[in-house]
């Protein structure tokens, strides 16, 4: 899922939602933001993103919803292999840790990077 956002009130974001976390990108004007997500979402669903300000929660269950397959579409446009999520303990601290199979993640409780097997 793609979203706009706010980093301090001011400076426009675009906040990209994927299974394993989220990631959020500055940029300085806010219709980059939108062109951006409209880019993005465009490659991901066929549509353009839409932005409603009066009913954001049913927007936010639309674009969900249209997202269904949509990883596993562009996996196979791009010949990549499907990810395996994993989930393991910290070997640090034994909090739990998740994420995709080789990728190397950082403890939320200890702060220590591991690579998932």
């Amino acid at each position: 899922m793609v979203l706009p956002g706010k980093k301090d009130l001011v400076t426009p974001t675009l906040d990209v939602y994927f299974q394993t976390g989220m990631e959020s990108f500055l940029f300085t004007w806010e219709d980059e933001v939108k062109e951006w997500a409209n880019c993005i979402n465009t490659m991901l669903t066929g549509q353009p993103a839409r932005f409603k300000t009066d009913d954001w929660m049913g927007e936010i269950e639309e674009l969900a919803e249209s997202f269904s397959g949509a990883a596993e579409k562009v996996r196979e446009a791009f010949g990549l292999k499907s990810a395996e999520q994993v989930s393991c303990s910290c070997p640090s601290c034994g909090a739990s840790l998740v994420g995709m199979k080789g990728e190397t993640v950082r403890c939320g409780y200890c702060g220590s990077y591991h690579t998932l097997q």
